[in-house]
């Protein structure tokens, strides 16, 4: 009734008293409500600040912003989880705070080891004549129709017989039938790649190479190592400063044609001209000029710079790509030469059109379908909304009630990840956490029942009047008693261990 009096007031713009104002639209005395998600909240603050305060104490906050080359390392942090052959000596990163690209030599040289070790004119040193490189068995015969087994491995690495890994021949720019073809060949391709010959003709469709690497920008995350360098300033040009290195190409360890690769490079070919003509094609174009470790402090193979690119800054500590100026030269020069494809062009387009006329043809086809889901969706949609609408408060404070226990987990979580030792899974460490807990948890308990302080101190000849709390394993399991018996609840093996009887036994498994 006190609302309406108000009401009709106003609408005859009567004065109102201020008693009749002092709860506002409200006829009873404000009050909070739900008062306890103070403390939910109150308990959230607190958890954001302890894990902050973990994360300061033991973490590197600039790690959230800075960026991170191929091993997931940081450019300019001083330490880092690196190991490995990956980097020369060091992982501490602080001098070197830009983000820059180097080749990444394993995927680029993939089509030009393939053309090589898979061409007809390889092939047939490798598995025909009266010595194959890759030997007959003992109940085969030279030219005999069937391979020994290692011959067949490569062979079908090559997909130059069916395998199941295999759905048709290598595209890798077209077989070389002779030994001279193939040095030719690979010289010419692998003068661009290293640099040898002008950096424009690498980029050129009328270079060796092709159209290759004119599209691999399709897939440059897998053409270019992210490595950390002191500036973006370095390049291919810098191969010549003091301190630059040579890396010899090898294939990588997991692909399946690096062992018949190295059984060719280490085969003694002096009775064998066309083997060591292949040899010398590999010993002379397969070599790579590297950065400095001054300049790149990782692996030669990891710092080899890619001809006719160049970088430029950008914010936040990252490199861009930009070509060097003679490729861009012979790139603007090439664009007369590109209006020669504008027939192909046009038969795109036609072809275009027929696809259009296809993808037409195929929603008839399936219009039921469309139809059948916009109706599922309808049903579905509406089915949703009405248990939604009774189950509201339900979906509310489980969500309010899940968050918290995430806020928890993740809290959790950090704790575990600031102890965890290197090699250790997540869920090794946690339970070790979780156990030691327990443990201590125990320990406490008993110390309070029995009013005795656990004792780690070490007492007798052989420790056998250890009495502190020290009763799980790592991993959870009780530790038996040395020397108790089956009696008494112990394993078996349990009474084969006596501090008396084996003083230098150490037991470390569960």
């Amino acid at each position: 009734m006190a609302e309406e009096s108000n009401a009709a007031q106003q609408e005859e713009n009567q004065p109102v008293s201020k008693e009749e104002l002092q709860y506002g639209p409200a006829s009873r005395p404000r009050s909070f409500t739900d008062a306890w998600c103070l403390i939910v909240l109150l308990a959230a603050w607190g958890a954001y600040v302890f894990v902050t305060i973990l994360g300061l104490a033991d973490g590197n906050p600039a790690k959230l912003y800075l960026p991170r080359d191929f091993k997931g390392d940081y450019c300019e942090a001083a330490t880092n989880w690196g190991t490995g052959d990956v980097y020369v000596g060091k992982t501490d990163l602080s001098n070197y705070p830009k983000l820059s690209y180097t080749m990444n030599v394993t995927a680029v040289l993939q089509g030009n080891v393939k053309q090589l070790l898979c061409s007809t004119a390889v092939s047939a040193v490798m598995t025909s004549g009266s010595t194959p490189i890759l030997p007959y068995d003992t109940w085969t015969e030279p030219g005999s129709s069937f391979p020994s087994p290692k011959q067949i491995q490569y062979l079908s690495a090559c997909c130059l017989m069916p395998s199941v890994e295999c759905s048709g021949s290598f595209e890798v720019g077209g077989d070389i039938s002779n030994v001279d073809d193939a040095a030719a060949t690979i010289k010419a391709k692998m003068d661009e790649i290293t640099g040898k010959s002008a950096a424009a003709d690498l980029f050129s469709a009328g270079g060796a190479n092709g159209e290759v690497f004119q599209d691999m920008w399709e897939d440059a995350t897998a053409n270019f190592n992210q490595v950390c360098l002191p500036t973006c300033n370095i390049d291919f040009a810098n191969t010549a400063d003091d301190g630059a290195r040579e890396w010899t190409f090898s294939m990588a360890d997991d692909d399946p044609l690096k062992e018949f690769w190295d059984t060719l490079v280490a085969f003694d070919a002096s009775s064998f001209p066309e083997v060591q003509t292949i040899q010398s094609t590999i010993t002379d174009n397969f070599k790579f000029k590297a950065l400095s470790e001054a300049e790149c402090p990782y692996n030669p193979k990891y710092c080899i710079p890619m001809p006719g690119i160049e970088f430029s800054d950008t914010a936040g500590g990252r490199c861009s790509f930009e070509m060097s100026s003679d490729v861009q030269a012979a790139l603007t020069d090439a664009v007369a030469s590109s209006l020669t494809g504008m027939g192909d062009a046009a038969s795109s387009i036609t072809s275009m059109g027929d696809s259009v006329g296809t993808w037409v043809g195929d929603f008839e086809k399936s219009i039921g379908t469309f139809i059948l889901v916009c109706v599922l969706s309808f049903v579905i949609g509406f089915i949703y909304l009405t248990v939604l609408r009774f189950t509201v408060g339900f979906c509310v404070w489980l969500s309010v009630f899940l968050a918290f226990v995430f806020l928890i987990l993740g809290g959790y979580l950090c704790i575990i990840q600031s102890v965890q030792c290197a090699g250790s899974s997540l869920f090794e460490t946690g339970t070790q956490v979780t156990v030691a807990l327990a443990a201590s948890a125990e320990a406490a308990i008993n110390s309070a029942i029995t009013g005795e302080s656990a004792d780690e101190n070490c007492y007798g000849e052989h420790c056998e009047a250890y009495s502190g709390m020290q009763q799980f394993t790592i991993n959870g399991n009780r530790c038996a008693a040395w020397g108790a018996s089956i009696n008494e609840g112990a394993p078996a093996m349990a009474g084969l261990y006596n501090p008396l009887k084996s003083p230098q036994t150490c037991v470390t498994d569960d």
